[in-house]
């Protein structure tokens, strides 16, 4: 009964610590989704300053939302989120009608820049994190465009990735192990 209470003391150990690698590599996913949106803005903001000139937010907003759209929208991020509502699905998606347009991709990769900043920002150099704040990374992933590229959820069913986390965990477990057997006391015989 030991072993086995044992046992799923253990299992318990593995899945706690399998969770919490997929929630890192998540975040880690989330930064470098961040920095290649950052570096896309900058070069879609350079192709519509061709277009718009130095003020290219204001340009947009001049070139596609009317005097009632516009009323009352002070800071660029009030511009860029009215922007948003008229070139953007529910889901993060550019509408069908402008979806070849620069300026919807610029909108778009900006919002979900919003989106993910917090979250990067806020777990930076982090190396664990509570059930509360995995399931708010997650829901975080689930509002861009990694989710629709890589359900980190899935992949704990994947079996690559499984190994993986295996790999990590037996690592980890073989260190405890030695760390365990050289302080072993013998206490004489």
């Amino acid at each position: 009964r030991v072993v086995q209470t044992s046992q799923t003391a253990q299992d318990k150990k593995r899945k706690a610590d399998g969770e919490r690698v997929m929630f890192m590599m998540l975040l880690d996913d989330m930064r470098q989704r961040l920095a290649d949106l950052d570096a896309s803005l900058a070069q879609r903001y350079e192709t519509l300053r061709g277009k718009y000139g130095d003020n290219v937010v204001d340009g947009m907003m001049d070139s596609f939302l009317s005097d009632e759209e516009k009323a009352g929208l002070e800071t660029d991020e009030d511009k860029m989120a009215a922007l948003a509502d008229k070139f953007l699905n529910p889901d993060g998606s550019i509408k069908d009608e402008y979806k070849d347009l620069e300026d919807a991709k610029y909108v778009r990769d900006w919002q979900e820049a919003q989106k993910l900043r917090p979250i990067v920002a806020r777990f930076d150099g982090r190396n664990d994190l509570s059930a509360a704040e995995r399931s708010e990374v997650y829901g975080v992933a689930e509002q861009t465009s990694l989710a629709a590229n890589k359900n980190m959820i899935a992949l704990s069913k994947n079996a690559e990735f499984k190994e993986t986390v295996d790999g990590v965990l037996d690592a980890e477990r073989a260190t405890v192990s030695v760390q365990k057997a050289d302080t072993t006391v013998d206490f004489g015989q």
